[in-house]
């Protein structure tokens, strides 16, 4: 991608996913919690990840000590947000804690409701 500023560098690496998703099928939305244990390569204030309609109600990160987040950069065009902590965080494992919210839709990615057929009758079902 030309010119994008968000090219994901090789400076966290994921480790393990931990995530809890809760549907409202009337609503067609969710409430998502997950906890993502990374690698962090190196001394680093930053850290991008990929994300496509969420909107984060909560984000902390713990390794040695626990650090909040200083603030949030949403890029809708490249589908990426950034998490800036205020202080380095060291090399070495930690975990990155996020709660979200996001609306079911039929786009084929994220978290998308996909309907199929069970003798003769539609019937939706959701997907990632």
């Amino acid at each position: 991608m030309k010119n994008n500023p968000y090219i994901l560098k090789k400076e966290v690496l994921p480790v393990f996913y931990n995530i809890e998703i809760t549907p409202d099928f009337k609503e067609l939305s969710f409430h998502g919690k997950e906890e993502i244990e990374i690698n962090i390569l190196k001394e680093i204030n930053e850290i991008t990840l990929n994300i496509s309609e969420l909107k984060i109600s909560k984000a902390s990160l713990k390794q040695t000590e626990n650090y909040d987040v200083q603030k949030i950069n949403y890029n809708e065009k490249y589908e990426m947000i950034s998490f800036v902590f205020k202080n380095k965080l060291k090399k070495g494992r930690a975990t990155l804690k996020l709660e979200y919210d996001g609306k079911i839709s039929d786009k084929l990615r994220g978290f998308y409701k996909s309907v199929y057929n069970d003798k003769g009758k539609e019937k939706i079902m959701l997907t990632t």
